[in-house]
């Protein structure tokens, strides 16, 4: 089997990918370890992602009965007639159930091609211009603007910044020692706040119905091997047509200076959700003090120019800010159409924000 790797790959690194596919098609879960500097990453993304392209349109790979995830979210099976494992069922009967249900996985199937091929055909329009081609864009007229005509400064964060945000806590045997369970706890109150206050788009605007395709999800501990990770992936051959998407919280992807100047996590959720509220109450007063980055053609913008190219964090929140579209949002709503999306452990782990993010697991 050959992989598209980077380079001639080493015997490891072919064992890897190779043991990687096959854990993957047969829905099996896989351990995999490997000395450093051995290409784990590169590994990882060229095996997994070959399978994903591999397996993208064949019609074999989804389980008709609806037991998987991938079938249950891609290719939905027609719901199976209540007789239909009985014994006294006719043969032309049972046959022509499974010939429904396979003919449905099959029109499915097609559909998503379909919407897959105007998705992908946008894209190819936006990575055929070059990144500093997309024109600042100021935001709509906020309370306290004169004219909405500023466009936002970006604002410089510190790697000490970014891993504060994104780090999980060390395990500690004796939490009393340092607080860490004290620690632990106001993060699963960040993450609660987080989820509670994560309110969907607008349902006024008008968008087009989403696809939702197969995904690769790859967490990390810290924002800095997140954004390796990323790094590797611009190095492969999918590295200009994988749809990935980085997802943060607000206080990483805020590029409201009014939301983020607030600093704490839960007072940055109750004021941007405050503020859509206030746009949702449609009096004079609560569309004037809505938040500007919320447009609807702006956060569709810079939801395909987040697939149309692979970018770590701090490029999705620049070019939030040169679009003047909310990153946190944005991503949100190109997590059905990614092909990868990378996340911090802990937004996978909690149930609440991974269900505001859009994020399933099932099965």
């Amino acid at each position: 089997m050959e992989f598209p790797f980077p380079f001639e790959p080493y015997p490891i690194q072919q064992d890897f990918m190779r043991s990687l596919y096959e854990a993957i098609d047969s829905k099996s879960v896989g351990i995999f370890e490997s000395p450093t500097g051995t290409g784990k990453s590169l590994s990882l993304i060229c095996g997994s992602v070959k399978w994903l392209r591999d397996k993208e349109l064949d019609l074999d790979s989804y389980n008709f009965d609806g037991n998987d995830s991938v079938a249950a979210s891609s290719a939905p099976a027609a719901p199976e007639p209540a007789d239909a494992t009985s014994e006294s069922m006719p043969s032309w009967v049972a046959d022509f159930a499974v010939k429904k249900k396979k003919q449905h996985a099959v029109d499915m199937l097609r559909e998503m091609q379909e919407k897959k091929e105007k998705l992908d055909e946008r894209l190819r329009h936006l990575r055929s211009k070059k990144t500093g081609d997309i024109r600042w864009r100021a935001p709509t007229r906020e309370a306290g603007d004169a004219d909405g005509s500023d466009v936002p400064k970006p604002t410089a964060k510190t790697e000490a910044d970014w891993e504060d945000e994104f780090a999980l806590d060390d395990y500690e045997s004796d939490p009393e020692e340092d607080s860490a369970a004290q620690k632990r706890k106001r993060r699963r109150l960040q993450l609660d706040a987080d989820a509670s206050d994560a309110a969907p788009p607008d349902p006024s605007e008008t968008k087009e119905e989403e696809l939702e395709i197969r995904k690769i999800f790859y967490c990390s501990r810290t924002h800095s091997q997140l954004s390796q990770f990323v790094g590797e992936v611009k190095r492969t051959v999918y590295g200009t047509t994988l749809k990935t998407v980085s997802l943060g919280s607000r206080q990483t992807l805020c590029v409201n200076d009014a939301v983020q100047s607030l600093k704490s996590q839960a007072r940055i959720n109750d004021k941007c959700l405050d503020m859509q509220k206030k746009k949702a109450a449609g009096t004079k007063e609560g569309k004037a003090s809505a938040c500007s980055y919320l447009e609807p053609r702006s956060q569709a913008a810079l939801r395909d120019h987040l697939l149309a190219r692979v970018q770590e964090i701090e490029e999705t929140v620049k070019l939030g800010q040169r679009l003047s579209a909310c990153p946190y949002y944005a991503a949100r709503r190109s997590v059905a159409s990614a092909e990868l999306v990378t996340l911090p452990y802990n937004m996978l782990f909690h149930k609440a924000t991974r269900e505001s993010l859009g994020i399933k697991l099932q099965s």
